[in-house]
């Protein structure tokens, strides 16, 4: 199943950044120099080793290196930034998650960039289950309901 997700993934991202190409040479060569593909996270977190997977995957078909670039920082938006601001080529892409253009946004309002605007969907390449899970002996709660109501009656208590 593994294999076949990312070989879905690898037609559909080099489909779609085929056409970013589209204006500027044949996207049928594309591409014609090394891909970099852009983490916003440091190096041997889930989502570099998932970059390192896909560029391993990817280059043996463009024929040309894809190159994984660990820019941590600003929980993605020092990557985010920089990506944004790169020629709209289709030779700087980014592994972008939740975090990056859903949290960050909801409470960074300086961002030098828009996460809706400046990007262009390409793939999706993986998929994680989110848990949110607390110590039973320390939070008496059961409930999402629960929880809510016991930080707000305990501001600052549990982080």
């Amino acid at each position: 199943m593994r294999k076949r997700t990312l070989s879905a993934a690898i037609v559909a991202l080099a489909t779609c950044a085929a056409t970013f190409v589209a204006a500027q040479e044949d996207p049928a060569q594309y591409p014609t120099r090394p891909v970099e593909f852009v983490v916003p996270f440091a190096a041997g977190g889930s989502a570099d080793v998932i970059a390192r997977m896909v560029a391993q995957a990817v280059t043996p078909h463009w024929r040309q290196p894809v190159v994984v670039q660990d820019k941590p920082g600003a929980i993605g938006a020092v990557a985010s930034e920089y990506v944004a601001h790169a020629a709209p080529s289709g030779y700087t892409l980014l592994l972008s998650t939740a975090s990056t253009h859903t949290v960050l946004p909801a409470y960074r309002h300086d961002l030098t960039y828009d996460t809706i605007r400046s990007f262009a969907p390409a793939t999706l390449v993986a998929t994680f289950a989110n848990m949110l899970v607390v110590n039973p002996r320390k939070v008496p709660v059961h409930t999402v309901a629960e929880l809510v109501a016991y930080l707000k009656a305990h501001p600052g208590q549990l982080n």
